[in-house]
């Protein structure tokens, strides 16, 4: 396979944007993010992304979002016991039924969904820094 074939098959999977904007899908972004967000060194990079690669490939995914390529990525990571990485690579946020109920809520207060937020983050960063250092 050439380059030129791969780029035409990446051209042919579109990622969708907020307001239904699609993209073409870009390796290259999985890559960027994994070698600023993670530690891991370019060799270990370049493996993770190409195993993230297959997996999309394989799930023969009817649309891709940047929020399912960080899920996929997770797995990829987990499977790979790089444990550490995948909590560095994690995506703080809440469930949409939650946010759902706190946006819809009765007491719609934009501090309960700042608070949970920071609740996440600060749970992400002791595993990080205290459960997982070595």
């Amino acid at each position: 396979m050439t380059e030129e074939s791969i780029k035409k098959i990446f051209e042919n999977i579109r990622v969708y944007e907020f307001g239904f904007k699609s993209v073409p899908f870009d390796p290259d972004k999985i890559y960027n993010s994994l070698l600023k967000e993670t530690g891991l060194n370019t060799i270990q990079v370049v493996w993770v992304t190409k195993k993230v690669i297959r997996m999309i490939f394989s799930l023969q995914l009817e649309y891709l979002t940047g929020p399912l390529i960080r899920e996929i990525v997770c797995i990829v990571l987990l499977k790979s016991n790089l444990v550490k990485e995948r909590f560095m690579y994690t995506r703080v946020g809440m469930p949409y039924y939650d946010f759902d109920i706190l946006e819809n809520g009765h007491k719609k207060d934009d501090r309960n969904i700042a608070n949970r937020l920071r609740k996440e983050y600060n749970a992400v960063k002791e595993w990080i820094d205290v459960k997982l250092a070595k």
